[in-house]
């Protein structure tokens, strides 16, 4: 048993008639990739004793946790290429070991928990096995004959294996393109009995078509488009129409500018027939984005100088998860640049906030009441809340429609992105304020839905998991 050496070496692999350090990399789960090394420096000499060699046994001794005691059988070794000091190297008598087996051994069962019981470290980000520690491996050893048995037997039900992946593959791209054109005929369907007709498919095939989690995805996507299409709940002849509830928005923005409590809004253009994408009821409205918002903005685009401590001043890197955002690893600014710069606008709670630079469209609900404030690369939409339900418009913002008006207006310089004045431009539909609540509330539902069935899609994975394991337990 021995490890190699780690020189500063190149950043590039080695060229065949040139010495190179093996990476860790190199070492896979009963793979050898031999591509995976840095070239040794030419002014360095290389120590002919680490070379690796056909049959050798190799395995990783230090690394990130899920990294270390790795092993594999270095196969298809081309010349020149030498153990780092993080590999160690088995040298076995061929004529009692089978290396296959003894690699097998290492990765799974009992050999692997040894192996995990030996690790050290400080953090799961870097531990290591000492070589020591990795001589008292204990190996249940067969007769070599039956060592052998052993490995083509498992290579002949690892070739099954694949053969059974290929087919699970298989079925759920089938499934994946059966439900791209179920939702596509629902999207596009221009009366109500093809839009029936649609519905009833997916509802029909419901258990097979969202046993996939890519279609749960694309079926919240769709949930999301047939809502801004007024096509997820029925209209309610009671409700007063859009077309009046924008009038409202207009004389209530007027009043908010007389008063000094808005700035003035330049008058946008009328929506234009050719702009239409899709017919609404006809309660609903076609209007502008910045029609029925209080305020659409950003901040100065003058970066303001980071603080010890203070105010959190969030950018798109700070987002994660479907809705969250981490104040406490976002840049903090002084309380002084805060009030400066919050004057212009500031996110509070039930705004959206929109990225638009890179990540365009990748929205936030603002959903807290702590002071914090959005980076000029976000523009910030405040709603009316007596004329909006602020929840509607964030649905909207992110929604299939939104997308198509990312691309209709998106610029792309260095990396892509939109205007404040375009994202003003948006078009939006409008339903009656009672029917906004509706479509949130059955929006809110359907995700819930939605997310019972990504649990699902788990639990069966997980159960599959536990049956295999449990089978070979057994065996």
């Amino acid at each position: 048993m021995d490890a190699g050496w780690s020189p500063k070496c190149e950043t590039i692999p080695a060229a065949l008639q040139e010495w190179g350090v093996l990476k860790t990399t190199s070492v896979q789960p009963l793979q050898f990739w031999p591509h995976e090394n840095k070239a040794l420096p030419k002014k360095l000499k290389p120590r002919i004793n680490s070379e690796v060699t056909e049959g050798d046994i190799l395995i990783t001794r230090a690394g990130p946790r899920n990294r270390v005691g790795i092993c594999c059988v270095a196969k298809s070794v081309r010349p020149r290429l030498m153990l780092s000091d993080k590999i160690i190297r088995f040298k076995i008598f061929g004529d009692f070991i089978f290396s296959d087996y003894c690699a097998l051994y290492l990765n799974t069962g009992y050999g692997s928990e040894q192996i995990e019981r030996m690790k050290s470290g400080m953090a799961d980000s870097q531990v290591n096995v000492s070589q020591n520690k990795l001589k008292q491996l204990c190996i249940a050893l067969p007769p070599l004959a039956e060592q052998h048995r052993i490995v083509a037997k498992i290579d002949q039900l690892m070739a099954r294996c694949d053969e059974l992946e290929k087919l699970r593959v298989a079925r759920d791209r089938l499934q994946i393109t059966v439900h791209k054109v179920a939702c596509d005929r629902l999207l596009t369907a221009k009366d109500p009995d093809t839009f029936t007709q649609s519905w009833q498919f997916i509802t029909q095939h419901f258990n097979e078509l969202y046993s996939v989690k890519e279609n749960v995805t694309e079926l919240r996507k769709a949930i999301l488009q047939l809502a801004v299409m007024g096509k997820l709940v029925p209209q309610d002849l009671n409700d007063l129409p859009a077309c009046k509830l924008l009038k409202e928005i207009k004389e209530k923005k007027q009043i908010l500018i007389k008063e000094k409590k808005l700035k003035a809004q330049k008058q946008l253009p009328e929506v234009e027939l050719s702009e239409i994408p899709y017919e609404l009821p006809l309660s609903w409205k076609w209007c502008r984005w910045n029609d029925i918002a209080l305020q659409i903005g950003d901040i100065d685009h003058k970066m303001p100088a980071e603080a010890d401590e203070g105010i959190p001043y969030v950018s798109p890197r700070d987002f994660f998860g479907e809705n969250e955002i981490n104040f406490q690893k976002a840049k903090k600014i002084s309380i002084q640049d805060f009030k400066r710069l919050s004057l212009k606008i500031r996110p509070e709670r039930f705004d959206v906030i929109f990225p638009r630079y890179g990540t365009l469209g990748v929205n936030r609900f603002v959903l807290t009441d702590i002071d914090f404030l959005a980076s000029y690369s976000c523009a910030i939409v405040k709603n009316l809340r007596k004329y909006i339900d602020p929840k509607y418009s964030y649905y909207y913002s992110i929604s299939r429609l939104v997308r198509n008006e990312i691309e209709r207006y998106k610029k792309t310089t260095t990396q892509a992105n939109v205007g404040v004045k375009s994202i003003q431009l948006f078009l939006y539909p409008l339903p009656p304020l009672p029917e906004q609540h509706r479509i949130v509330a059955k929006v809110d539902q359907l995700m819930t839905l939605c997310d019972q069935l990504e649990q699902q899609i788990d639990k069966s994975t997980q159960t599959q998991t536990a049956l295999l394991n449990a089978t070979l337990a057994n065996i």
